[in-house]
């Protein structure tokens, strides 16, 4: 059944695979927010970096 649909729509048996997981998982979660996490604040240590010089 794999083969098939992916014969039909020209993709591999991976993409099916893919492509079938995310519309259950929007089907399934719709609407609910990702949990991300907050990004790290930077740590400086007071030294400035040097920028490249564009080699022409």
């Amino acid at each position: 059944m794999l083969h098939e649909l992916a014969e039909v729509d020209g993709l591999y048996q991976s993409d099916v695979i893919r492509l079938l997981i995310r519309r259950a998982h929007v089907a399934r979660f719709k609407g609910k927010k990702k949990v991300t996490k907050a990004p790290a604040p930077r740590k400086t240590n007071g030294k400035a970096k040097a920028k490249r010089k564009a080699r022409g």
